[in-house]
């Protein structure tokens, strides 16, 4: 008997491996990830999500019976950053990490009204905020926001940037609030406030599909 996973691997087009990750991406997280396979990646049913592999390597696992919707990608391979862009493009952002390093957590997330949303290396944030003047009162950004730690079914963790200070080869953000410390690679999510000229670009809504959180003010 032909195992019907394996007859649809079988039976895919024929994608690169960024069309297959686009493919498998955008269809997690309208809750129905197809099964999709080319010479180097294929998809793994699990009992309560399903997994990308390459190779034998599970490079994204997929979870969507027990919400919220999230994909715990591991950014060590050479499709991290191809994951991470599709990902991204669906409003999926890295809200939290695993015990493993380089291994993140990513869920549905909207900006807070009148910012929009960056994921960029601790690093960059730094260079970003360093030395800036404007926008500052009292050691507190008033333009910056970061995510500050889990996302959860209640709230969110915004919080205003205090500042960035380098301290034994790892950076400790400041925020308002709280103080957490990274190492400079690390992938940090943060948002900036919308110019007053600017129109603020609405994100895509999902609240009446199951398992999504809204994770903003």
């Amino acid at each position: 008997m032909v195992d019907p996973q394996t007859s649809s691997l079988r039976q895919s087009p024929r994608y690169t491996n960024e069309e297959l990750i686009q493919h498998f991406v955008k269809g997690f997280t309208q809750g129905n990830p197809p099964s999709l396979s080319n010479s180097t990646l294929q998809t793994k049913a699990l009992q309560q999500g399903v997994q990308l592999l390459a190779g034998h390597d599970a490079i994204l696992t997929a979870y969507w019976q027990d919400p919220p919707l999230r994909a715990v990608v591991k950014h060590t391979t050479p499709y991290g950053e191809l994951i991470k862009q599709a990902l991204l493009a669906e409003s999926f952002y890295p809200l939290s990490q695993t015990e493993q390093s380089q291994q993140y957590i990513y869920q549905y997330c909207n900006p807070p009204h009148g910012y929009y949303l960056n994921c960029t290396t601790a690093k960059e944030l730094w260079r970003l905020s360093w030395g800036r003047g404007a926008g500052l009162r009292s050691g507190i950004s008033l333009d910056l926001l970061v995510w500050g730690g889990r996302a959860s079914r209640s709230h969110e963790n915004w919080r205003s940037l205090q500042r960035i200070d380098c301290e034994q080869g790892n950076l400790k953000i400041k925020l308002l609030g709280g103080t957490f410390s990274v190492e400079s690679s690390e992938l940090v999510v943060w948002a900036k406030k919308q110019p007053l000229h600017s129109k603020t670009n609405e994100q895509r809504t999902r609240t009446r599909l199951r398992g999504y959180y809204r994770l903003q003010n």
